[in-house]
């Protein structure tokens, strides 16, 4: 019997303490150039806390990932650049989106825009961009 509440115990903390957002994207302006040096800052709507930042880097790639406790449901994600209108983003924790983050020139009436990239425009928006080409055989252990 007291194994079974080991393990009651130990499901319990898992379903309550695994838990991760993760956000990934492209930071451009209306020109469609990137906007390196955009920060990126997630937080959990329902307490303004602070979960995960991050920063463009000179390809406009924005990746966040960070291990989130488990009751948390919700969050924004802001994009400041200076010279540029703030972009916002709200989404849940069971999502990992892909977006894409248009930055306005701050002395402009135009709203900066956030927008999911679908699976269609994702390899030429993206990946292109974003995701290193893994060499063959990198993944496997012990090869030289």
């Amino acid at each position: 019997m007291p194994a079974f509440r080991i393990l009651v115990l130990f499901a319990a903390l898992l379903s309550t303490a695994c838990a991760s957002v993760q956000v990934h994207g492209v930071v451009r302006d209306e020109q469609g150039d990137p906007v390196p040096g955009a920060v990126a800052t997630v937080r959990d709507t329902a307490t303004g806390a602070v979960v995960a930042t991050g920063a463009s880097n000179a390809n406009g790639c924005l990746d966040l990932f960070e291990l989130v406790k488990g009751r948390q449901e919700s969050f924004a994600l802001r994009v400041e650049a200076p010279g540029y209108r703030e972009a916002v983003f709200r989404f849940p924790r069971r999502e990992e989106p892909t977006l894409l983050v248009t930055l306005t020139p701050a002395a402009g009436t135009a709203e900066s825009t956030v927008r999911p990239i679908p699976w269609d425009e994702r390899e030429a928006t993206y990946r292109l961009y974003c995701v290193s080409a893994v060499p063959p055989g990198a993944g496997m252990l012990g090869v030289r």
